[in-house]
């Protein structure tokens, strides 16, 4: 049976370690004629704080700006791509969006090589961990990561 994959899942926080998946979520869904649904948290707050409203249009301005350039990424490859901004913890909001899009894969980007132990964010971790479909996990290309690791 072929996995069938028609919509994927990309999340972002504008950060480079976000940005490293947005190339492999383009081919995949060229590959698979999937669309692509990138998505942003803007993280919130428990506490109200005096111009928090600013703060967050803010964010939420930004957001967008980061959603955009993955949509514009897919669409120059002939991808059907659109956009989602949410509120609230990113990894929760993450998989919410998974199940919310009926998405079949989320591609993500995750740290790669910074320090020895810390291998994956905590947001990638979660995603991978709880999330409602597979998680392909993409870091960035280090050449000399593996003789790190090895200790070579």
């Amino acid at each position: 049976m072929v996995w069938q994959v028609k919509k994927i899942l990309v999340p972002t926080d504008g950060s480079e370690v976000a940005e490293v998946a947005i190339n492999p979520a383009v081919d995949i869904a060229k590959t698979k004629n999937a669309e692509i649904i990138a998505v942003s948290i803007v993280p919130t707050r428990r506490s109200a704080v005096q111009g928090e409203q600013m703060i967050h249009e803010i964010s939420k301005d930004m957001a967008k700006e980061y959603t955009d350039r993955i949509v514009k990424a897919a669409e120059k490859e002939g991808v059907k791509a659109r956009s989602v901004i949410r509120s609230g913890s990113p990894a929760d909001e993450i998989m919410k969006a998974a199940v919310d899009e009926d998405v079949d894969l989320i591609v993500m980007g995750t740290l790669g090589g910074h320090g020895t132990k810390r291998w994956i964010g905590s947001v990638t971790t979660a995603v991978i961990t709880y999330g409602p479909v597979p998680v392909l996990a993409v870091r960035k290309k280090e050449p000399d990561l593996w003789e790190r690791y090895m200790g070579l």
